[in-house]
């Protein structure tokens, strides 16, 4: 294997040369006036405020979303009978209690009058 003489073989030129002084000539901002730290805790404790409100707003207002459940299982039968089942209007009658009964005679006649 032949000798590798570091000093000896051909140097590539750079591609680019610093000009002289260039460094002492500029301002470099970066350096001279480093950024302020944050204080890491105070974020922290910022970040997890603003969780626990997020959080305790939307508990409170899905909690408090009340509906009447026995409003929307009415609407739901009345919707279903009317829609869904075929039923006739003896089999109706079956369901009722003789009172909703004479009480449905009494507005059917007063609406025929």
């Amino acid at each position: 294997m032949n000798a590798f003489k570091l000093n000896e073989e051909k140097k590539v030129k750079p591609g680019f040369v610093v000009p002289e002084n260039y460094f002492e000539q500029r301002d470099f901002c970066g350096l001279s006036n480093p950024p302020k730290q944050l204080n890491p805790f105070n974020l922290k404790w910022t970040w997890t405020a603003a969780a626990v409100l997020v959080i305790g707003l939307s508990i409170t207002y899905f909690t408090f979303q009340v509906t009447d459940s026995n409003e929307i299982d009415a609407q739901l039968a009345e919707n279903y009978l009317l829609h869904e089942a075929d039923l006739t209007s003896y089999e109706y009658a079956d369901y009722l209690s003789e009172s909703e009964l004479t009480a449905l005679v009494k507005i059917e006649s007063n609406t025929n009058k």
